[in-house]
This record gives C-alpha cells, sequence and structure tokens, in this order.
C-alpha cells in the first residue's frame, strides 16, 4: 500500500466520521466487557452443576465475543485502509502523515475530545511533542 499523505482539509474532514468510529469501538469493548463477565459467571455454574443449558449459553457468549472483536477489527481495519496512523485505541490517538513544503514528513495529531486537528508533531518526537498547528 502506498503512503499517503494528507492536507489538513482532509484530515479535518475525517474527525467526524473518527469520532463516530472510536465510539463505536467503544461501545463494542463495554459490551465485550458485559460479556466476558456473564461468560466467567456462566462458566461457574457450568463447573458447578453441568447444565446443559449453561453449556449452550456459554457457546452463545464466547460467539458473541468472537463477533464483538471481528466488528472492533473491521473498524480499525478502515481507519488503517485510509492511511491513518491509530497509536492508542484507548484515548482514540490518531496521527495524518503530512509533507512539509520543505519535503520533510510530520504529523497531524488528533486524539478524541479535540473537536478539530489542532496539533501537529515531528515523527520522532510523537505525543509529548505536540505543538500547536498555527506554528506550521
Amino acid at each position: 500500500m502506498t503512503k499517503r499523505y494528507f492536507t489538513l482539509l482532509e484530515a479535518q474532514s475525517l474527525v467526524p466520521w473518527l469520532n463516530d468510529a472510536f465510539a463505536s469501538i467503544r461501545n463494542y469493548l463495554l459490551k465485550n466487557e458485559i460479556s466476558k463477565t456473564l461468560l466467567e459467571e456462566q462458566i461457574h455454574k457450568l463447573r458447578s452443576n453441568g447444565n446443559s443449558k449453561t453449556e449452550e449459553k456459554v457457546q452463545s457468549m464466547e460467539d458473541e465475543s468472537t463477533n464483538v472483536k471481528k466488528h472492533i477489527d473491521k473498524i480499525l481495519t478502515e481507519i488503517n485502509d485510509e492511511g491513518i496512523l491509530i497509536k492508542r485505541i484507548d484515548t482514540a490517538l490518531v496521527d495524518f502523515p503530512y509533507l512539509l513544503e520543505d519535503g520533510k514528513e510530520i504529523y497531524l495529531c488528533w486524539m478524541q475530545g479535540e473537536q478539530e486537528i489542532a496539533f501537529w508533531h515531528d515523527i520522532e518526537t510523537g505525543f509529548s511533542g505536540r505543538r500547536p498547528i498555527n506554528e506550521l
């Protein structure tokens, strides 16, 4: 896959889509956490009484967990396929490759909770080196 470079306008236009995508991931993760807790309870019941209905519930919950993981993977793949670099899933931190006029590559940086792309950083410095976009 060829590396994609974004303009600031292109990257900004993807922020609403990213907000929705990471909100979906959060919902799937929450659903998976609840399912995991219920699954552990059902496994405990199964060990204590061997009920076949409990076995069916356990299998159903395991299938649901697998489906949740597939949905999350699909969303992450869609983001990656756009050329966006996912740095952290838990905070929805992403970078957009960007070329300065002199040919130097930097990253436009966005994290969920930010209304727009307001920061950038050198590739080597990462998040700790974020600087205001108006310094570009």
